[in-house]
């Protein structure tokens, strides 16, 4: 929340937190790629355990999704 204030804005405003699915739900455990040498560097925090969903990935809870679904997780990405 302290670093990403855009992407949790506009979380606290979806579909997915009324339904209860928080950051790590769609991100991985944050506790493993938090740090700030791991968040600057891309190919570390991906390595560590960040994920960076895709369409297969959003699948797996909406089986119609296509390349239009994915900007409706953040609604930052939408406008």
């Amino acid at each position: 929340m302290m670093c990403h204030r855009i992407q949790y804005k506009s979380w606290n405003e979806s579909k997915h937190k009324a339904k209860g699915l928080d950051c790590e739900g769609c991100h991985g455990n944050g506790a493993d790629y938090k740090t700030i040498a791991v968040m600057k560097d891309l190919a570390a925090a991906k390595k560590a355990g960040l994920i960076l969903p895709d369409v297969g990935f959003c699948k797996k809870c909406h089986p119609k999704a296509d390349a239009s679904f994915l900007p409706t997780a953040h609604a930052h990405k939408a406008k």
